[in-house]
């Protein structure tokens, strides 16, 4: 959609504004005629350190740059 690109990134310019960690994020939208309803809702927070090998890639799986 025309427009569509700068208005993205207006918005992403505008939410790094934003210090603090959102709890509640909700969305409807309009998709083909259905209505769309979604919810995301934060249980646990916590400041520290991720374990041993939470950003490993996979065995089998290799990295691969697009760009």
């Amino acid at each position: 959609m025309p427009g569509m690109q700068s208005a993205a990134e207006e918005m992403a310019k505008e939410m790094k504004k934003i210090e603090g960690v959102v709890v509640q994020s909700s969305s409807k939208n309009q998709i083909m005629g259905q209505t769309i309803e979604s919810t995301t809702l934060l249980l646990e927070y916590k400041t520290g350190k991720a374990p041993a090998g939470t950003f490993e890639i996979p065995g089998g799986y290799q990295k691969v740059n697009h760009r």
